[in-house]
């Protein structure tokens, strides 16, 4: 397994690189979440984890601009609540960069100075 976590992210990023997608508009899965070695149990790891997936799929995720302020952003989150405040400030610019009317990158600036950020509820 190239991945320790979040794997489930990871993946989708190599089929895209070598597959062409289409939508449907039917409910196709449905993600039954439990509490046992879920991310909230163990999140230290996810910074790092989230650097060498850019490094690898750099290309595809600066291609396009929500993709890119999604993965910043979610990256900024962990990057604060591992207490790497500057990181996550970067983080956060970055994201304002690829879509500036992006609403969540001020509300984690306005949490980062307060250590308020909290685990997301959902992922993406």
């Amino acid at each position: 397994m190239r991945y320790r976590m979040h794997e489930d992210w990871e993946f989708p990023i190599r089929l895209v690189n070598k597959y062409r997608f289409g939508r449907v508009k039917e409910l196709l899965v449905r993600n039954h979440k439990h509490g046992l070695g879920h991310i909230a149990n163990d999140f230290k790891g996810v910074p790092e984890v989230r650097y060498r997936m850019m490094e690898e799929h750099k290309g595809l995720i600066l291609k396009d601009d929500e993709a890119c302020a999604s993965f910043q952003s979610e990256l900024a989150h962990y990057e604060g609540l591992c207490g790497d405040k500057a990181k996550a400030i970067l983080s956060l610019a970055k994201c304002m960069a690829c879509r500036p009317l992006r609403r969540d990158p001020c509300t984690k600036l306005d949490l980062l100075p307060t250590n308020r950020l909290q685990l997301p509820r959902t992922v993406f």
